[in-house]
């Protein structure tokens, strides 16, 4: 959120407004991608919604999770030799926009843990108007780039420590994801190392963003 503020503050006093209000639900057809911490910081706040709004939020995440599985395959740049393809980034929005569905999280075109929304959501930060924000659009969007991604440091960081490779889960599959991997959410480190090394992190980031300027 302080990352945010000060990117927002500081293209306001340069004159450009962030286009970004309650009620615009543009972005919130766009594939959002959650980081393992994420995942289980999210499942703990559904657990402690009532009953009925939690199961339609876990009903609205089947539904789109059925979408995604029956849709077909994203597209992929061919490359040359053996080595496997990769989807380019306007490849994979023009997939997901292809399945036409809202975010789970989303009620009357607002969020409904907008406190607790995923980094990638805080990190989309408009200075268009709504209408280039629509998956239809992709692209066209002007955005206000943070000075590091944070969810890309969340992801380094609970790789580095379960000693896996980095993970991003579509939203909506986050709840069956959580269920197969159940065993992860116990793990545990002391919360001055967990600190310490996403600080590093972020600040490796920062580095590196800065010498390729």
């Amino acid at each position: 959120d302080e990352i945010v503020r000060r990117v927002v503050c500081r293209s306001e006093r340069s004159g450009v407004s962030v286009q970004c209000r309650k009620g615009c639900a543009a972005c919130c057809r766009y594939m959002v991608p959650l980081s393992v911490p994420e995942i289980y910081r999210l499942w703990d706040e559904i657990q402690s919604f009532p009953a009925e709004r939690r199961q339609r939020i876990l009903s609205g995440c089947l539904e789109v999770s059925r979408k995604i599985l029956e849709s077909e395959p994203v597209p992929v740049t061919q490359t040359p030799g053996d080595e496997p393809a990769d989807a380019e980034p306007d490849a994979l929005d023009r997939w997901y926009a292809g399945i036409d569905s809202a975010c789970p999280l989303l009620e009357g075109e607002v969020c409904t843990i907008y406190p607790l929304r995923p980094v990638s959501c805080r990190e989309h930060i408009a200075i268009t108007p709504a209408e280039y924000c629509r998956p239809t659009n992709p692209g066209h969007a002007r955005l206000l780039k943070p000075p590091l991604s944070v969810i890309e440091s969340l992801g380094r960081l609970a790789a580095e420590m379960e000693g896996t490779e980095i993970e991003a889960i579509l939203l909506p599959l986050a709840p069956a994801w959580r269920d197969v991997n159940r065993n992860r959410s116990v793990r545990q480190w002391p919360a001055p190392v967990l600190f310490e090394r996403f600080a590093d992190i972020v600040h490796d980031m920062s580095r590196r963003k800065a010498a390729a300027a």
